[in-house]
């Protein structure tokens, strides 16, 4: 049990109650007295050292009986599966920075996993400048490239637009004769958003926990269920992934999220879709014949602005209404322990035409979503694990 922090003499320090149990068989909570989490870090790694080696050794500041060790909290790194599906002919770092760039949490600690999917033509730096300065505590971030998941050369990726303009994550456009904007419930349109969704699904399956960092990716039917196998921990769980998109890149997410629903996946932690959605009515009618919907629904934030004419309000509250419908008609239909998942949520922001996150009150809405759906640790308390002396 950690009581209220105190300051002595400038250190972070913290009081420290433990379980005992005694002779007698009687159980007590007794004060372990203050801890110098600064000095009790090193100090412990060196207890630890010597546990294994043999000696019990006492931890400092802390009673003998304890002999508790300092796990430090390390940083997660791309797993090679997903650096390899991402950026699959890059010979150098600089390559790769061209396909997708990541950046670990400011504290270090790489507990969540936000995901970054950029606008049509636009670039995944400016995404990865956001991430940078949002600053979310324990959240790294991977910022994607539509250039991305390409089969060979410059080319490749999902998208690619014409007259240098860069790529997209799907057809918006007749790129090819007319140039003029495609129905949303045009074959091509749907045929290649479907075919975006695939691509992300493998991308994300690649970044989860694998019972081998070796295991190849076995195309869009990977499943994204946990498993019993021993895992590592060079990835992580579904539930510790987040998406954030804009225009084109939030309608692939929300796509993603209902794709996983139906398809009985395992749900991401959340996705934040900035003017932008589902473009396809369809794509989440189809989704309304599985009852698993309610207990695979990722939350999802919409957020637009009140003068968006490409987005505008009456859209991302026809979407979410449909989302949310989905997911409480399966959960009257199904066994979720009374429990209901957060439903789809829209933020507005008044006099707003469109574009990114720009304001502080949409940056508020956005950092509230995040904190509640994150997952957070404390090091402090869980890295106190015991030692078995031996002697």
């Amino acid at each position: 049990m950690m009581e209220e922090s105190e300051s002595v003499e400038g250190a972070e320090t913290c009081r420290l109650e433990v379980l005992q149990t005694f002779p007698s068989g009687e159980k007590r909570w007794t004060d372990a007295g203050p801890i110098d989490l600064a000095k009790s870090t090193s100090e412990a790694s060196a207890v630890g050292k010597a546990a294994k080696g043999g000696a019990a050794t006492p931890t400092a500041s802390v009673s003998p009986p304890l002999g508790c060790a300092l796990k430090k909290p390390g940083k997660k790194y791309l797993p090679r599966r997903a650096k390899l599906l991402l950026a699959p002919c890059a010979k150098t770092k600089s390559d790769r920075r061209r396909r997708y760039l990541y950046r670990h949490s400011p504290g270090g600690i790489d507990t969540n996993l936000l995901v970054l999917l950029h606008g049509a033509g636009d670039s995944h730096v400016p995404f990865d400048g956001l991430a940078k300065k949002m600053k979310i505590p324990q959240a790294a971030a991977l910022s994607v490239s539509a250039s991305s998941c390409g089969s060979g050369g410059s080319s490749g990726g999902f998208v690619t637009l014409p007259f240098g303009l860069g790529y997209t994550w799907f057809e918006e456009m007749d790129y090819e004769k007319t140039g003029k904007t495609l129905e949303d419930e045009h074959p091509r349109r749907v045929g290649s958003l479907g075919r975006a969704v695939d691509r992300l699904v493998e991308a994300l399956a690649s970044l989860m926990h694998s019972s081998s960092d070796n295991d190849k990716c076995r195309g869009s039917n990977v499943e994204m269920r946990g498993t019993k196998s021993k895992i590592d921990d060079s990835g992580w769980i579904p539930e510790r992934i987040f998406l954030l998109g804009y225009g084109a890149g939030a309608c692939l997410a929300m796509e993603t999220c209902a794709r996983l629903a139906a398809d009985s996946q395992q749900p991401l932690g959340g996705a934040v879709c900035v003017s932008g959605g589902s473009i396809c009515d369809s794509a989440l009618s189809r989704s309304s014949s599985h009852k698993s919907f309610a207990e695979r629904a990722t939350p999802i934030l919409m957020m637009a602005g009140s003068r968006d004419r490409a987005f505008p309000p009456a859209t991302a509250d026809r979407l979410t209404d449909m989302y949310n419908q989905l997911a409480r008609g399966a959960s009257e239909s199904s066994v979720n322990g009374g429990e209901e998942l957060p439903p789809a949520q829209v933020f507005v922001k008044e006099g707003k035409e469109g574009g990114m996150i720009q304001s502080e009150e949409e940056t508020k809405a956005l950092m509230t979503f995040f904190a509640e759906m994150m997952t957070r640790r404390m090091p402090c308390m869980e890295a106190w694990t015991k030692v078995k002396a031996t002697t």
